[in-house]
């Protein structure tokens, strides 16, 4: 078996990290040795911990991990793929002002830079700015609140505690330390377990990805099936909803993402490439008007 000794904290880090966490663990590394030291991504330095503190094998944990992780890169491949034009045409609209600015100003005879140094010119360059500034942040915004929380990764992870051969309720606390945003339900659902209270009766806990779960380890009880298959299926379940989630809203981005694009970004350019020629002509015609 490895020891602590042998791993540095350099052999977890970059690109293929994840495979060679993996290839330690078949190895013959724990859980704890990994634990510390891998420089991956949070889901598996978190499935790594529930295995050290329940005394699971490491090798189950960073296969389920695995399979969570390429469930990840689906969904944000998704979001990329349907951001992608709309992406491209915002940054269009934020730099080519820029440069069509002056160009256009001078067709027209008009020095667009000694325009912007003016008042009125910082007034609508200013304004322009705080547009634009809106506008990526909405696009920003609608990209971002798309991707799914990883429930799934609850259930793999009360899965990984129950492989150490610790209890369910055990299980629920473990996993309880480890993710916060389920910390209060995964408890009380513990309890509940632990005074022979059923999903069915009234205890304090989500109608969500614990309910299930905790309904999962019950079924598992009742029926004598194995409880990890269910709870890894359960996973799996979970990961295939997340997914089909995620691409669904990705479809509807970018009708979405129209509305920052025209409404912001594209005013905001045109402020910026009008208003020096905006400003001469205004100028001109006041000259001529009758005093």
């Amino acid at each position: 078996m490895r020891t602590s000794t042998t791993l540095s904290p350099a052999t977890f880090h970059g690109e293929g990290a994840l495979d060679r966490v993996q290839l330690h663990a078949e190895a013959g590394a724990t859980a704890y040795e990994l634990s510390g030291l891998a420089g991956v991504d949070q889901h598996v330095q978190r499935a790594l911990a529930v295995a050290a503190a329940s005394g699971a094998g490491a090798v189950a944990a960073v296969a389920a991990a695995r399979d969570a992780a390429d469930t990840r890169r689906d969904q944000e491949r998704a979001v990329r793929v349907a951001a992608a034009q709309t992406r491209a045409v915002a940054a269009v609209l934020t730099l080519a002002p820029l440069t069509l600015s002056p160009v256009i100003s001078a067709l027209f005879g008009v020095d667009a830079f000694a325009f912007y140094r003016q008042r009125p010119g910082s007034v609508v360059l200013i304004g322009a700015l705080a547009l634009t500034a809106t506008g990526l942040a909405i696009i920003r915004w609608l990209v971002r609140r798309i991707r799914s929380h990883a429930d799934d990764e609850v259930a793999d992870l009360v899965a990984t505690a129950m492989a150490s051969g610790c209890t369910a309720a055990t299980a629920l606390r473990v996993v309880a330390d480890s993710m916060p945003r389920h910390a209060t339900a995964l408890r009380a659902s513990a309890l509940g377990l632990q005074f022979g209270l059923r999903p069915t009766d009234n205890w304090d806990e989500d109608s969500g990805t614990v309910s299930r779960i905790t309904t999962a380890l019950v079924a598992a009880e009742t029926l004598g099936a194995p409880v990890i298959d269910v709870l890894r299926r359960l996973a799996r379940q979970l990961r295939a909803e997340q997914l089909a989630s995620v691409k669904a809203a990705a479809e509807r981005l970018p009708a979405q993402l129209t509305f920052p694009t025209t409404l912001v970004l594209l005013p905001a350019g045109l402020m910026v490439v009008a208003a020096p020629v905006v400003a001469e002509v205004f100028t001109g015609l006041t000259a001529i008007s009758p005093q």
